[in-house]
């Protein structure tokens, strides 16, 4: 930590940190851990442990901006779709709806991106809900980050701590 920064190759960490202090304080979820994400080869195992559809998979993950604004202000970062699939709007609505009630701001990052005139990228949860025709869907939250995949990546604990609101209250709010 240095001058309100976490820096580091911190995009895992961060996400288990959270996955793990979340559950130590009473948030009853699964957590699965996934290897491969950046190589595109999660989504097999990761769609193959759900024996049973669901539209109420949260893939946690950072997401990278070219500016440090969405992390000093401790925005969520939000996907309606990526490049390969369009994502669960229930689970999605309540996410929005988790961090309207927690006063926090949301960055929609597919329209973030298509506005800048970039392609919307590929996800994790993007392949999972393409390669099993939508039986395993969801939603993403991410901490916004700069310097993404390096050893500088970084946000705030502003960040962090807004994601692990709208989680804990979206795991409040009916579905």
């Amino acid at each position: 930590m240095t001058g309100g920064w976490l820096r580091g190759q911190i995009d895992n960490t961060i996400c288990v940190a959270l996955a793990m202090e979340l559950i130590e304080h009473g948030f009853d979820a699964t957590v699965i851990f996934t290897l491969g994400e950046e190589a595109g080869r999660s989504w097999r195992a990761l769609a193959s442990w759900f024996g049973e559809p669901t539209s109420r998979l949260i893939v946690l993950d950072t997401s990278p901006f070219d500016n440090p604004e969405p992390a000093t202000s401790g925005v969520v970062v939000l996907r309606g779709a990526d490049a390969g699939a369009t994502f669960d709007m229930n689970a999605t609505g309540r996410l929005a709806e988790a961090a309207d009630g927690a006063g926090v701001r949301v960055v929609w990052k597919d329209r973030y991106l298509a506005d800048a005139g970039r392609s919307l990228g590929r996800t994790e949860l993007g392949r999972v809900v393409a390669e099993t025709g939508g039986r395993v869907t969801g939603s993403t939250l991410q901490v916004p980050t700069t310097d993404y995949h390096t050893n500088h990546e970084a946000t705030t604990l502003t960040a962090i701590q807004s994601v692990a609101e709208v989680l804990t209250r979206s795991a409040d709010s009916p579905d």
